[in-house]
Parts: C-alpha cells; sequence; structure tokens
C-alpha cells in the first residue's frame, strides 16, 4: 500500500444546514457529531493518536471590515481542543473547514502511508459566496478497506444529522479515483484534496452549485444510501 493505491470506503453527504443546528456549532458538536465520529475513529489502532485541522476566520472586534484565519494551534482529539475550535453562542467567527486524521498527518508521514480514516466537513456557503448554494455542506469520509467498514445505520444517523440532499458511496484509493464510464464524475486529487468543485461535470460546467441538485446524475457510478 502507498499514498496512491491504498483503498477506501468512501462517503460524500450533500448537507442542507437547519438554522440554529450548525454542525461547528459548540451544542450541536458535542450532541449528535463527536459521538458518530468517535464511533468511526474507534475501529483504527490510532484512534489516540488522531488529529484535525480546522479552518476558521475571526475579526479582532465587531468593528472590523475584513476578517482574518485563526490560529488555533494543534489540535487533537479531546475536549480541550474542541471546545477551542467550535463556535459558541453569539461567536463572531466564521468556520470553513475542518479536516480529521487518524493517524495525523505526521504520523502518516512518518509511516508513508496516508491515514486509516479521514473526514472532511466543508462550509459551501462560506466558499461560495456569489451564488446561491445548492447544498450547504460537503462532507466526505474515508475509511481505509483493510481496517473496517462502518454500518449503514451509522451513515444513516450523519445524514440525518446533517439534513442530507444526498448521501453516496464508492470505493476509491487514495489518489486519484477511479474513472466514470459516463464521465460524469471525475476525481483527480487525492481524497484528502476532493472539494464539491470540478468533481461533477454538467456540459461545460465545473461548479455543482451552478447545477439544479435534483437534475444531478448520481447512478451508476456512486451507490446512493438515501
Amino acid at each position: 500500500m502507498s499514498w496512491n493505491n491504498r483503498t477506501y470506503h468512501y462517503y460524500i453527504i450533500f448537507g442542507e444546514i437547519i438554522s440554529g443546528k450548525e454542525p461547528w456549532l459548540e451544542i450541536e458538536w458535542f450532541r449528535s457529531l463527536e459521538p458518530l465520529f468517535d464511533n468511526i475513529i474507534e475501529i483504527s489502532p490510532f484512534k489516540k493518536e488522531t488529529g484535525l485541522r480546522v479552518l476558521e476566520y475571526n475579526k479582532e472586534n465587531e468593528t472590523d471590515k475584513y476578517y482574518k484565519e485563526c490560529k488555533l494551534g494543534r489540535l487533537k482529539w479531546d475536549k480541550k481542543s474542541h471546545d477551542k475550535w467550535t463556535l459558541k453562542e453569539n461567536d463572531i467567527r466564521r468556520f470553513s473547514h475542518f479536516e480529521l486524521w487518524t493517524p495525523l498527518w505526521t504520523i502518516c508521514e512518518k509511516m508513508d502511508l496516508p491515514p486509516d480514516i479521514y473526514i472532511s466537513i466543508s462550509n459551501e456557503k462560506d466558499i461560495n459566496t456569489t451564488i446561491p448554494c445548492q447544498f450547504d455542506t460537503f462532507i466526505t469520509i474515508a475509511i481505509a478497506e483493510e481496517i473496517e467498514n462502518i454500518s449503514k445505520d451509522l451513515i444513516l444517523k450523519l445524514s440525518e444529522i446533517f439534513s442530507s440532499k444526498r448521501t453516496v458511496y464508492n470505493k476509491r484509493i487514495w489518489g486519484k479515483g477511479k474513472p466514470d464510464e459516463n464521465k460524469k464524475w471525475e476525481f483527480i486529487n487525492s481524497i484528502q484534496d476532493t472539494t464539491s468543485f470540478g468533481i461533477y461535470k454538467d456540459s461545460n460546467n465545473l461548479n455543482m452549485h451552478t447545477v439544479e441538485f435534483g437534475k444531478v446524475i448520481f447512478e451508476p457510478y456512486w451507490e446512493i444510501i438515501c
């Protein structure tokens, strides 16, 4: 196995946010998501070596015109780190992106092997500020095939929490994803660099947010979970 060919059970959840229940809010994170993600990473022997990367922006005070990237420091899978990055009531920070690595990237580099588990959450409304979003959150979950897959019930529960418009499954390698015979889906980047932009082709249009979501063709490339 290597960074190019390790195979993963790969899920994408296209979510919609219910106002006040954003997954990066402290109360929602601890009540709903943290316990479910904990169930996922515990299947890896490297659970205690899990690391997080979180991208957020803040203003020094409410009168500032521009946001600056938050310096959150080292984040681990523990309450102290979760308390640091999750947004509080009336928080003026802007959440953009979350990554979970089990084990963390420095260990992966030493082993010369991609992680057992990788999870990401993207706030599409932070990325796409000039067009209406067809989905609010873009969530990826990748679990190394030889470790163990997770139950469909857990994926369905996560889909419920994210108010999924569609949850899909495929099996792919960490590197460039397998080609789509119908040439609708294209994964030219590794799993850690997968974003909603550029993976779906509608004529010459590569932005999924400018395509009516109900017209996106998932099958047969994806197995639709819900």
